[in-house]
């Protein structure tokens, strides 16, 4: 169930993500290159527009002291238009421009749920609507009744997304499936009811034999056996891994080393052959008879050893273990007979609630998953405040900040005009 609406949910997303991509990307495209091609144009056109404020400024200061230090001029009849036209009219170009960006788009981005504007186009779109169109394959009892749903406006996402919440809060998934689901789906309450007739349909016999009287007349002849009498000690004393006095290697060596000191004398070379045969026969004694006894006389010792810690568990001697060992298994038999069935119909209530509580935290974790830690939206935001910003405060405020700053020097050359005329006349 989870993978099914996490795969709708994925499609979901999917085709919105392509739908967004398809419709902006042209526009985008569009003005990227329109911005390319005449960007360049209007950064010299500001320039050349600063530069005449200069020139205009430059002059009137120019005017101003030659008015009040020079003789009076006559009288000069003006144009037929004020030259601060041309500035009113760059002015109120970038003005529209700057207030219709700014109005239209960075006051609704960043204050979405408090802005008329933004409010107006809000109320239009029912984010509920798109979700019941596109999610067709997966229906609940919730996805039928859009029509009582409170609305889902696209300020909620960008508020729920502001505060850090998961997408399944962000999206309100839970008009369309709640988590509730999952903890009574179906699929919980068929092995409910599987381990429910396991249970109850247990059949256990309690005439079960553990021990049989041919069985445990064999375990008491065995505790009259002779093995109660075994003594590891003695035994390992009687058992010598050193088969041999002296090392025939040893013995080999030397003699070999005596057929050696031998030399030059013909009479001693029938010596040095029987030496060397010795010790040859040595070497063969030891290789096939003295290590394969020497490693068997080892692990006849470790034999004896396991069986001592057998026969004497505990420390107690070999006929006490056996009556311990005859005395748990008829007590053994008589907890199967007395109280089997219900023993093992206990441990299976137990096993059974104990595997429905593993199931029941597991479900817990996925749903408490999805509604806490699963998607936060804290970085989409993030992502959001920043393309924001990009826009506003790289943008639409320089475009602001010029179109004011052309606003004042118009409005600042009104009186510098009249006292101009004053000066002229």
């Amino acid at each position: 169930m989870i993978n099914e609406v996490s795969s709708n949910l994925t499609e979901v997303f999917a085709k919105q993500s392509v739908d967004i991509d398809k419709n902006s990307k042209g526009y985008a495209d569009y003005g990227e290159r329109y911005i390319n091609q005449y960007g360049s144009y209007r950064f010299l056109f500001g320039i050349l527009v600063s530069s005449v404020l200069l020139t205009i400024l430059i002059f009137l200061t120019c005017a101003l002291f030659c008015g009040i230090c020079g003789k009076r001029p006559d009288g000069y009849g003006d144009d037929c238009c004020n030259k601060g036209s041309a500035l009113a009219v760059v002015a109120l170009v970038h003005f529209l421009l700057g207030l219709v960006l700014h109005r239209g788009i960075c006051v609704p981005l960043k204050n979405p749920e408090s802005d008329d504007v933004f409010s107006y186009v809000d109320n239009i779109i029912d984010l509920n609507n798109v979700f019941k169109n596109n999610i067709q394959s997966y229906k609940t009892e919730k996805s039928n009744v859009i029509g009582e749903l409170p609305p889902f406006r696209i300020s909620d996402v960008i508020t729920a997304c502001k505060q850090n919440k998961t997408v399944y809060e962000v999206l309100r998934i839970e008009n369309f499936f709640s988590l509730s689901d999952i903890k009574d789906s179906k699929e919980k309450k068929r092995l409910e009811a599987q381990l429910d007739d396991y249970v109850n349909n247990l059949s256990f016999t309690s005439s079960i034999q553990i021990l049989q009287p041919e069985d445990k007349k064999k375990l008491e002849n065995l505790q009259k056996s002779d093995l109660v009498n075994f003594d590891n000690d003695k035994f390992k004393d009687n058992v010598n891994t050193q088969i041999t006095s002296q090392s025939l290697t040893e013995l080999s060596t030397k003699l070999r080393e005596a057929a050696k000191n031998l030399k030059g004398e013909q009479q001693y070379s029938e010596i040095k052959i029987t030496l060397r045969n010795s010790a040859l026969h040595l070497d063969t004694y030891q290789h096939n008879l003295v290590e394969p006894m020497t490693k068997q006389a080892r692990e006849l010792l470790d034999l004896s050893t396991k069986l001592d810690n057998i026969l004497r568990k505990d420390g107690k001697p070999f006929n006490e273990n056996m009556d311990i060992i005859i005395k748990e298994l008829e007590q053994a038999q008589t907890f199967i007979s007395e109280r089997g069935s219900t023993f093992v119909k206990d441990t299976l209530i137990e096993l059974k609630n104990h595997l429905i509580g593993q199931i029941d935290n597991y479900i817990k974790f996925i749903v408490d998953s999805i509604q806490n830690d699963v998607g936060k939206c804290g970085p989409i935001a993030n992502v959001y405040q920043s393309g924001v910003t990009a826009v506003c405060n790289k943008f639409v405020d320089p475009l602001n900040g010029f179109w004011a700053g052309t606003a004042w020097c118009v409005i600042l050359f009104l009186p510098t005009i009249i006292i101009c005329v004053k000066l002229s006349s």
